[in-house]
């Protein structure tokens, strides 16, 4: 039974740290690290390496390589802001139901 009640109040301390979070966390973060990607990306074409690399690719499969990365970066765009918006959905949720624990949730 101890271990049953320790699992529910680290679950009601994730959900504060949920909260503490902000809006849109999960985009957010997924936008520092494509920023990031996309920075060193121009970097290495100012630098004229990614130029070179197409240039001396024989096989030319850096360019299937890239248009894939493109496709599924942009896949992953609409997936990760749509799943930021379910959690901020659910936090809102959450913070509804543990401030009126009278309310009735229909269905």
């Amino acid at each position: 039974m101890s271990s049953m009640l320790a699992f529910v109040q680290d679950s009601l301390a994730g959900q504060r740290v949920i909260s503490e979070r902000g809006e849109h966390h999960l985009l957010l973060t997924w936008l520092v690290f494509t920023g990031t990607l996309l920075f060193a990306l121009f970097v290495s074409w100012q630098e004229n390496l990614l130029p070179q690399l197409y240039a001396t690719d024989r096989s030319k499969i850096s360019f299937a390589i890239t248009l894939i990365y493109a496709l599924v970066t942009a896949h992953c765009a609409f997936r990760i802001s749509r799943l930021s918006y379910e959690s901020n959905e659910v936090d809102r949720l959450s913070r509804y139901i543990h401030s009126n624990p009278q309310a009735r949730l229909n269905h």
